[in-house]
């Protein structure tokens, strides 16, 4: 088999076709190929991501089965790009396991007194 040859083949995951040859955004993808282009579940997908997706025009519906182009696909992805990307505020989470050790450390300190109270009770 040429190089050619396993290019334009289609190749086949969880029975999803992921690469068949045409362009992107000229193909349409089921919800199962949808997962795996944007690793997630089916919640994220249909609470998240579709919404997204029907905002620009990309979704329709065959049957009883949701399709999306890959157009639209690209326009979220170029759009997701876009947008500068937030900071975490570090502080907080610092805050919060620096709380969370003390409660931890608070609570052993408490278990080993407890131990050694049961421990002076003993005739």
């Amino acid at each position: 088999m040429t190089k050619s040859q396993e290019t334009t083949e289609t190749v086949k995951r969880d029975g999803a076709a992921l690469f068949s040859g045409i362009p992107f955004e000229h193909c349409d993808f089921n919800t199962a190929q949808l997962q795996l282009i944007f690793s997630c579940g089916k919640t994220l997908l249909f609470e998240e991501i579709l919404p997204q997706l029907e905002e620009l025009g990309g979704v329709y519906y065959e049957g009883g089965r949701v399709k999306a182009t890959g157009a639209a696909i690209l326009a979220l992805r170029a759009r997701k790009l876009k947008r500068p990307r937030g900071k975490k505020d570090t502080r907080s989470l610092t805050e919060a396991s620096l709380r969370k050790r003390a409660s931890q450390k608070a609570q052993a300190e408490g278990d080993t007194a407890a131990m050694a109270r049961r421990t002076e009770d003993r005739p």
